[in-house]
């Protein structure tokens, strides 16, 4: 019963988000992408599969993804 329940309260999340027309993501402490909406597929110009398990140096030209790397070490540093 509980397993149903998170299994449909994910799917009922991962619809949310794909439903936002804003670009979303989701990354882990070392900056790996974990996920992200279709938006933001959309937005980078990359299938999904190639911006999971990648980091921000791999989809965004160099002097960006510098920038965006320096303010994820900031937040991150602020928990």
């Amino acid at each position: 019963q509980i397993e149903q329940e998170l299994t449909a309260s994910r799917e009922l999340l991962d619809t949310i988000i794909e439903s936002i027309p804003n670009p979303i993501f989701f990354k882990n402490a070392d900056g790996v992408y974990v996920n992200c909406n279709r938006a933001f597929s959309e937005f980078l110009g990359f299938p999904r599969e190639r911006i999971i398990g990648s980091t921000v140096h791999a989809v965004a030209p160099s002097e960006l993804a510098e920038v965006y790397h320096r303010a994820d070490q900031e937040l991150m540093a602020q928990r």
